[in-house]
Formats: C-alpha cells, structure tokens, sequence
C-alpha cells in the first residue's frame, strides 16, 4: 500500500531558493532521483543519517519533499 503526501500545495521557486543550500540541493538531487530511500540519500549527497532524515521530515511537512510508503520503506521525491 502507498500512503504519503502531507501538504496539498507546491513551493514556489522563490521558496525553494531560499531555502538554505544544503536543502536546496537535497530538494533538487531529489529532483532527479525520485523514489529514493534515505540510504540512497545518504550515500549519494554524505552526512550524518540521523541529520539527513530530519532535514527531509522538515522539508515534508513544508511541502518541498514527498514522503511515500511501500514495502516498509519510506520513499522521497520532489513536489
């Protein structure tokens, strides 16, 4: 079963490029890699796991980023 989206609207690009770089560029690896599980996150863009994670539940909860369930994995990709 799929299960995801939080927040019904997109980020404007304005809001997206204020975001600070390192999430900006989480948002836009995402972008390009969508349905990706947090361990392709971490070993493609590095960092902590713990810190990473938190970034995406932030940027979820404003939209930036899609969280989907499948398989007991959570999957992210860009609004």
């Amino acid at each position: 079963m799929i299960s995801g989206r939080i927040k019904t609207t997109n980020p404007s690009l304005e809001e997206l490029l204020r975001l600070p770089v390192r999430q900006r560029r989480l948002v836009n690896w995402l972008m390009r890699h969508s349905g990706s599980t947090l361990s392709e996150i971490v070993v493609s863009l590095g960092g902590e796991r713990n810190q990473l994670q938190q970034e995406l539940q932030e940027l979820t909860k404003r939209g930036f980023v899609q969280e989907t369930h499948f398989a007991g994995q959570s999957l992210y990709s860009s609004n």
